[in-house]
């Protein structure tokens, strides 16, 4: 089997029909399909059922990055795709990320373009045109390691080119050659729960010599809930904390920390230390000021140090590339 698309469920019975429709109709189908359900109490189970899958029944939420992980493991095709349930693909999405790692085998991560869908009012994008809001074209990581998602919340407008390098891809949708992630000591950090294990899985794939790539031609849709903004300025992101749910603004807080924990090299770390503090001094008086329970994940860092300590330890050990290649690569 070429591929392997893996799916994490939890009460996605409203987006499935229209996921299913899309995988069912793209026009590459050398791929096995993997459900892991994280224990919905809708009727997300009773509707993967009718569409021909390999289904695991977790009785309870596991979260997302252990349910990844357990999805991994089942399969064992070259290539494995992640996929969010209110993702929508165009017919030839598969297809061309396919085509794109059997071409370049040094490319560890390929994503497509993601555009924003609101499935309220459009439950079935049409496949038809390029037009709307970009979602996401990667992971960009800044000078004081803020990420971001590049180009959300913008109009598309179609480059020259029809690939280029990131630092990373959404978590939303990612296709990952098998052989790549099979170098590292895991897949998706169980630890994180929810939230930024796509930026953590990026440093560390960087870090063993795998790039990421964007395909602009193959097309995705997603109703993201986790919410980014297009302005990047200081205001804007603290408006759109406070859009957030508690719990997307207390993991997202936690798991930036850990993976700069986890991950950073000493010398970057060096050479940027006025703009990580500057920023990390920022968020935590606006937390401080205005909601002080996202704090306590600095107690949960805390109590997981000689966890996240050995981690780290493995990192490093398993580094190809050094400080200046991976600085490179912001």
């Amino acid at each position: 089997m070429k591929l392997s698309v893996n799916l994490v469920t939890w009460n996605g019975e409203k987006y499935l029909p229209a996921l299913l429709e899309s995988l069912k109709n793209q026009t590459f189908k050398d791929f096995e399909f993997i459900v892991v359900d994280n224990g919905s109490v809708d009727k997300t189970v009773e509707v993967v059922k009718n569409f021909d899958c390999r289904l695991i029944e977790n009785k309870n939420n596991v979260g997302f990055a252990a349910g990844h992980n357990q999805a991994y493991h089942v399969g064992n095709s070259e290539y494995f795709l992640i996929i969010n349930q209110d993702i929508y693909l165009e017919t030839d999405c598969l297809g061309k990320l396919v085509g794109f790692l059997d071409n370049h085998p040094d490319v560890g991560v390929v994503g497509p373009r993601v555009m924003k869908w609101d499935f309220e009012h459009t439950p079935s994008p049409s496949p038809e045109g390029i037009s709307g809001n970009i979602d996401s074209l990667g992971l960009k990581v800044f000078r004081n390691r803020r990420v971001v998602e590049i180009g959300e919340g913008e109009e598309w407008r179609a480059p020259l080119f029809l690939s280029t390098a990131v630092f990373g891809v959404s978590g939303a949708i990612a296709m990952f050659r098998r052989s790549a992630v099979d170098v590292l000591d895991e897949f998706l950090d169980e630890s994180f729960g929810s939230y930024k294990e796509d930026v953590d899985l990026a440093y560390r794939l960087n870090s063993v010599g795998f790039p990421a790539h964007i395909i602009y031609d193959a097309v995705a849709y997603h109703d993201r809930t986790g919410g980014g903004t297009k302005h990047k300025d200081d205001l804007s992101s603290a408006k759109n904390k406070t859009a957030q749910s508690d719990r997307v603004r207390y993991y997202s807080y936690r798991n930036h920390l850990i993976t700069l924990l986890k991950n950073e090299y000493w010398q970057n770390c060096t050479l940027d230390f006025i703009w990580i503090l500057w920023y990390e001094l920022k968020k935590f008086v606006y937390f401080l000021l205005f909601d002080r329970r996202v704090l306590k994940g600095l107690g949960e860092i805390w109590k997981m140090r000689r966890i996240i300590a050995q981690k780290r330890k493995q990192i490093k050990a398993s580094r190809k590339f050094s400080w200046k290649e991976i600085r490179g690569r912001f």
